[in-house]
């Protein structure tokens, strides 16, 4: 049973019309149920309404897990867009991409993309662990991701060749994302992101 399928009202609803079948069945008893007395009956009613309580808690539990993580999920996914480090990275690489960009110190360029791919592993380590809810990330990041990805093995700039000397070993939980996503030699995104 998934926390969507049942409802509290539907569990109440199960759990009230459950008591009122043992309670009829416990007043007009013959037979076999002459044995049930009223204490008996009020004893299962009173199991019956304990065990839907908890069936209610729980529900109501995985369904906060559930929210709570879809919440942290977009939250994560919207640094893309909103952290001021990961876009003047993001405006570095697409300079790099675009023109002789010979005058940037190295460093800055393997710190700009270091920024970037950090990032990118610690969505995939998140996803890994169950933090994040993969459906989202795919459709907010996946192409993005690939892409940004693709771009990392084009290009001829020497910073980022001699990043990419380590990239297989360093973020190798964003790669084993990658691998299953896309799970073609160089498979293309299917839109190009915008920054």
């Amino acid at each position: 049973m998934r926390p969507g399928d049942w409802g509290p009202g539907k569990i109440i609803l199960v759990i009230w019309v459950a008591s009122i079948v043992l309670a009829l069945i416990a007043n007009e008893a013959t037979d076999i149920w002459t044995w049930l007395h009223t204490e008996y009956v009020a004893t299962w009613a009173l199991v019956l309404v304990t065990a839907g309580l908890i069936v209610m808690a729980w529900w109501q539990l995985s369904d906060q897990t559930l929210q709570h993580r879809r919440w942290a999920t977009l939250q994560a996914c919207d640094r893309y867009d909103i952290d001021l480090r990961l876009g003047s990275s993001l405006l570095l690489l697409r300079r790099l991409a675009a023109e002789d960009c010979s005058a940037i110190p190295h460093y800055r360029v393997k710190m700009m993309i270091t920024n970037v791919f950090n990032y990118f592993d610690a969505i995939a380590i998140g996803l890994e662990r169950g933090f994040y809810v993969e459906e989202i990330v795919r459709e907010h990041l996946g192409a993005i991701m690939q892409y940004r990805r693709e771009e990392l093995m084009a290009s001829k700039h020497p910073a980022i060749q001699e990043f990419r000397q380590n990239f297989e070993r360093d973020y190798t939980t964003f790669n084993r994302l990658m691998a299953r996503w896309y799970p073609q030699q160089g498979a293309t995104a299917h839109a190009r992101p915008a920054a």
